[in-house]
């Protein structure tokens, strides 16, 4: 799988709960041909079993039961070559997950210009890292949890992205942009920022590769939006006091820069990656986030040993409380209600060590086994959804075991 993608049908059809029911149907379709060219058909699913050791907590949706409906899916793809230069792929995706929409992930046109410059229009995966295309297809990566799934602010865009490849002495060398906006749900532990958006999102992207050795960086700017009516009422009411700086620092609508690096080597017996990410925002509800991730992996005939180390934390503005204390009891519960709305941010430091196995059943169909230790930080979220405050140490260990399959 190349170019995973999704066309959009009935809701209630496509958000279905039995993805493998889903996929029968999807199975069982006519081959469907279009003039002289046909529709290449490709496909790929994943069911992901999952259970952690804590019933304080929730991490990623799973708990201290056994649960299948989390990261499960099944994709279907089609691309239709309409001529020679220009193409159509889409993506049909059924996700067992509440926190996804099953339907059209990824609808767009292709225009191979030439060898070397490739341009498409409509609906594509935001390139945040260097695995983001390949997400939702388990087969194309070792792990079972992707090291960047705790990211998942404007997975996709709609809009233009053009690419340029070229073969320079011994040197690959590839360059993308984008421009396109983003509209939708964001799930973050245990937030919820309904009709988020990205407008003005573009970004730009450089990879050098020799010898199975890559360097990517990217660059991604956009105007972020997120709702939130109590935050919009509590700054009009701060700026009709006169304290604009306190109001505008509860701002919900600004400026999301994000900057990305990784280094990955692939040899015929082991790879190894390293990835950095840093954002940086101006938004009490979109907070600076960094990302560090490295992973180290041994192949061994048909399986692959790995281990990885992930560390996620996020930081927020501070507060510009510009009200005088010991002036009213009013304007006394005032500040308090403002600086208490800062002290009640969710902060999510989390360091995740993993050890995992890939065993390749047959050229395509893995079976994978991985389990995830959980350090948070006392006193924070740390990416969990708490149940049990005071009893949970923001510490857990997350089993999993998937099968994965591309046809």
């Amino acid at each position: 799988m190349t170019r995973p993608t999704i066309i959009k049908r009935n809701a209630s059809i496509l958000h279905c709960k039995n993805v493998l029911a889903f996929a029968g149907i999807l199975v069982c379709s006519s081959p469907v041909h279009a003039g002289d060219n046909e529709i290449e058909v490709s496909g790929f699913a994943r069911v992901v079993a999952g259970y952690l050791d804590d019933n304080n907590a929730d991490y990623l949706g799973y708990d201290n039961t056994i649960s299948i409906d989390q990261q499960s899916l099944f994709g279907l793809q089609l691309e239709w070559p309409v001529s020679a230069k220009l193409s159509f792929t889409t993506q049909l995706l059924a996700h067992s997950s509440d926190t996804r929409d099953s339907g059209a992930e990824w609808l767009y046109l292709t225009y191979q210009a030439n060898e070397s410059l490739r341009i498409k229009l409509g609906k594509m995966r935001t390139p945040f890292f260097s695995y983001s295309e390949h997400l939702d297809v388990g087969y194309a990566y070792p792990w079972i949890t992707p090291p960047q799934l705790d990211y998942s602010i404007f997975t996709t865009y709609t809009g233009a992205n053009a690419s340029l490849s070229h073969l320079f002495d011994g040197l690959q060398l590839y360059l993308e942009g984008y421009y396109g906006n983003f509209s939708g749900d964001i799930f973050v532990a245990d937030s919820i920022f309904n009709n988020a958006g990205a407008d003005d999102l573009h970004g730009l992207i450089a990879k050098v590769s020799n010898n199975n050795l890559e360097f990517r960086v990217a660059w991604h700017q956009t105007t972020a939006s997120t709702e939130s009516p109590e935050l919009t009422q509590f700054a009009t009411q701060l700026a009709q006091l006169g304290y604009t700086r306190s109001a505008a620092s509860l701002n919900t609508r600004g400026t999301l820069q994000v900057t990305q690096i990784s280094i990955i080597k692939e040899a015929l017996d082991y790879f190894a990656r390293i990835e950095w990410l840093d954002s940086r925002s101006r938004q009490i509800t979109n907070p600076d986030v960094q990302i560090y991730s490295a992973s180290l992996g041994l192949y061994r005939d048909s399986l692959t040993h790995y281990l990885s180390y992930i560390y996620f934390r996020n930081d927020y503005p501070s507060p510009q409380n510009e009200i005088l204390d010991n002036v009213s009891p009013q304007f006394d519960a005032l500040s308090a209600a403002y600086q208490n709305l800062f002290q009640q941010l969710p902060r999510d430091d989390l360091s995740k060590y993993v050890i995992g196995t890939r065993w390749d059943l047959q050229n395509n169909l893995a079976l994978k086994a991985e389990v995830a230790f959980l350090m948070g930080r006392h006193g924070q979220r740390s990416l969990f959804s708490i149940k049990n405050d005071a009893e949970f140490d923001r510490q857990a260990t997350l089993y999993q075991v998937s099968l994965e399959w591309v046809f």
